[in-house]
């Protein structure tokens, strides 16, 4: 049937969840610091619609924020809608899930432009063969904010091309007037990225541009996993870099990371992970050491 038919094994909601309890060390910081505790909700309604909540318990004084709330609609095998709340795709590194970063943190490319966070609006995922494409309307003023007031949305979508099992290269691009705090400031932006496996190690490497209200916004990262040079340990090494303003000097951060992650379970999914950072901004250097421990329930 179009609507789809109910199961009696799709009553009950699949609960999962994990947390990641940190310490850092270096230039200004010395804390403790339980980064995020996080619980999904997942509800089979039938076999075409799904629902999912997710709610992040803040642990550094903000409280409870709602990440996660949308239904799903399988039109057919290869279309799904989405409609609610949800992180819209816009390049590679600020796309993953807990379980898919090695990193403690997204790189500067991920975290550094402000796309592909929460939002609120309407996505259409096609899958076709090799290729994956999802395209997306949005408010584009950010997550549990009440709406837009009605104003025009924005667009956002993200192409990937599998040229084998695990490996993929893509694009994303951004068109809107809602972005962040330059309400009706015009924003385009565009990200290039490759996730290249050979044998167990992982090569991504992702290029990212932006303008918002005529500021012009450069990045790129390189990062590689190698989870066979310690055995049973998994060696990162990452490589990032952003100017947030390509009109004025010395604003360029730089920020190089090495880590070790260690697994604490059989199956490698709870880890022990520790990240040394060195950064620079300008002729401004810092370092960090941070260790911490993420672990899932499910």
């Amino acid at each position: 049937m179009l609507l789809g038919l109910a199961t009696v094994a799709e009553a009950t909601p699949l609960i999962k969840g994990w947390g990641q309890f940190r310490y850092t060390w270096g230039t200004g910081s010395d804390t403790f610091l339980p980064a995020n505790a996080r619980v999904s909700f997942k509800q089979v309604i039938n076999d075409r619609w799904r629902m999912q909540f997710l709610p992040d318990l803040s642990l550094s004084g903000g409280g409870v924020i709602l990440l996660d709330a949308f239904v799903e609609y399988d039109l057919d095998k290869d279309i799904t809608l989405m409609l609610g709340q949800f992180k819209y795709p816009f390049g590679l590194n600020r796309q993953y899930g807990p379980q898919e970063l090695f990193f403690m943190a997204n790189n500067l490319v991920g975290s550094g432009f402000g796309f592909g966070t929460w939002d609120q609006g309407l996505q259409i995922e096609r899958r076709m063969g090799q290729a994956n494409l999802k395209a997306v309307l949005i408010n584009g003023n950010g997550a549990n904010t009440g709406g837009d007031g009605n104003r025009t949305k924005d667009l956002s979508g993200t192409v990937r091309f599998y040229y084998d099992a695990k490996s993929f290269a893509g694009f994303s691009g951004y068109y809107g007037v809602n972005t962040g705090a330059d309400l009706g400031a015009l924003s385009l932006a565009i990200d290039l990225f490759m996730h290249h496996q050979i044998n167990n190690a992982l090569i991504e490497i992702e290029f990212a541009q932006s303008i918002v209200a005529g500021t012009v916004a450069t990045g790129w990262a390189i990062d590689g996993i190698f989870p066979d040079v310690i055995s049973p340990c998994t060696l990162v090494l990452g490589y990032a870099t952003m100017d947030p303003n390509t009109l004025v000097a010395n604003d360029q951060t730089v920020n190089i990371v090495g880590g070790l992650n260690v697994p604490i379970d059989a199956d490698g999914k709870n880890l022990w992970m520790t990240n040394v950072t060195l950064s620079a901004t300008g002729s401004a250097a810092s370092n960090m050491i941070a260790t911490q421990i993420r672990a899932f329930f499910d």
